[in-house]
């Protein structure tokens, strides 16, 4: 009969080999691009609900980064190519609106059920958005219909046009 110390000893990597199986190399996802950033917000007026996006930018095809972004909160893309939203940014966020929700738009053969490129754009917590740069490849995991992303692999240091507008947000928001 083995010992309790031995039962023990086995039935623990039995735990913990199942606990790892639930994150498997086969629900790992490679994004072997990202194109679109946003931050899309969601706020109570007059007793109804609006939403929208304070940013949105875009991945081009020639290292072009395109897009909008309203002009109060400019401050979460001030080192572009670049894009992260500081504590500060986030709990100003936070302190206006109902919900706030960081989104990536990932590319690669593993977002699409033929085994061919597709994308993919939902949302992820705040801390993986600042991670996930353009010209970046990520590693992802889908869970609860947000991005976890487990790793990320820095792009090159290429050349990036920008061309991002800034829209009155005030004046857009039914106010």
């Amino acid at each position: 009969m083995p010992s309790r110390r031995t039962l023990l000893a086995a039935t623990g990597s039995a735990v913990a080999s199942g606990i790892a199986g639930c994150l498997s190399r086969g629900d790992v996802k490679s994004a072997e691009l990202l194109q679109l950033k946003a931050i899309s917000v969601r706020w109570r007026y007059g007793g109804t609900t609006y939403s929208d996006q304070i940013l949105d930018l875009r991945h081009r095809e020639g290292n072009r980064i395109t897009g909008r972004v309203a002009a109060e909160y400019a401050g979460a893309i001030d080192s572009l190519p670049a894009v992260t939203v500081s504590d500060d940014h986030h709990e100003r966020l936070e302190a206006e609106f109902e919900t706030v929700r960081y989104v990536l738009g990932l590319c690669g053969d593993d977002f699409d059920r033929d085994g061919e490129y597709g994308c993919r754009n939902t949302g992820t917590a705040r801390a993986d958005f600042n991670r996930v740069q353009f010209g970046d490849r990520a590693d992802v995991v889908l869970r609860d219909d947000r991005f976890d992303v487990q790793e990320v692999h820095e792009g090159d240091d290429r050349e990036w046009s920008v061309d991002i507008d800034e829209f009155e947000w005030r004046k857009d928001r039914a106010e």
